[in-house]
């Protein structure tokens, strides 16, 4: 079975970029938990209350890759890209209910029109990028993930 893969991060190794990529989802995480515990706000407490428990699941899969990386287990890998997979997936299909509610809130009746306003322009480029940017960490940690696979397999053997 032939499969996208990428040889190096970045102009690093496979096994610093995802450690690299699983120390910036810890430290990430910790801080979105660190800042959402410790609000007096309460409306942003409100407006986190589902965050907590995503930014929990991602400390901890972010935890199982380091480990998984350092005692060289696929399986710990594993984890972190099925979820980084469906968050793909997930942003994906937001970003088409979003670009369709944008045509559905101006209303046809009255003639299409899209006001692009430069902070519109660039919410929009800095999405795109961060997409990719992200569809590329996957695929470097699929990739680091393979190369362990075929580590743990004696002789070639899948």
């Amino acid at each position: 079975m032939t499969s996208c893969k990428v040889q190096e991060c970045c102009c690093i190794s496979l096994k610093i970029g995802t450690v690299l990529i699983g120390v910036a989802g810890l430290l990430v995480s910790a801080i979105f938990i660190i800042v959402s515990c410790f609000s007096t706000d309460l409306e942003f407490k409100l407006e986190h209350i589902l965050g907590v428990p995503i930014a929990l699941v991602y400390f901890f899969i972010s935890v199982l890759l380091l480990y998984g990386v350092f005692e060289k287990s696929s399986k710990c890998v594993l984890p972190w890209n099925v979820v980084n997979f469906l968050v793909l997936i997930a942003l994906l299909v937001l970003g088409i209910i979003a670009i369709i509610s944008i045509f559905l809130d101006n209303g046809f009746e009255e003639g299409f029109y899209l006001i692009i306003t430069p902070t519109f322009l660039i919410l929009s480029a800095f999405s795109i990028i961060a997409y990719i940017l992200f569809v590329y960490f996957w695929f470097v940690t699929k990739s680091f993930q393979q190369e362990l696979r075929r580590e743990e397999q004696p002789y070639g053997i899948n």
